[in-house]
């Protein structure tokens, strides 16, 4: 079922977006040409309860739609905990329960790990 990758090419790489151009073929022999990968970094997004069950939401400027809009929060892995914190702290609310899904930085990979909270 898995596809072979007949070659790789990455056509743009910074720090936070990659774009790779893959050719592949199918288990049946098609040849896909081209297929596009978009790769970023792994980041996570927690899902957390306050005592009396309140979604915990934050407000981010979000530049592509150039509007501040409210979502779930969380960041780049290596970061997600201390930004977690930091956003909890700053909404000065006690948890009761929190969820933290991550992603690969493969755009299509289907799935998200679900880790349980730490041990308060």
């Amino acid at each position: 079922m898995k596809w072979k990758i007949l070659s790789s090419e990455y056509l743009f790489s910074d720090l936070w977006f990659k774009v790779r151009k893959d050719i592949c073929e199918a288990p049946g022999g098609k040849v896909i040409n081209p297929y596009y990968v978009y790769e970023f970094p792994e980041w996570a997004t927690a899902f957390a309860l306050t005592e009396d069950n309140k979604v915990i939401m934050v407000r981010q400027y979000r530049h592509p739609v150039e509007e501040v809009i409210i979502e779930l929060p969380g960041g780049c892995v290596d970061d997600a905990d201390k930004d977690f914190q930091d956003e909890v702290r700053n909404a000065a609310i006690t948890l009761r329960d929190a969820v933290i899904a991550t992603r690969s930085g493969k755009m299509i990979e289907a799935g998200a790990r679900l880790r349980e909270p730490r041990p308060k």
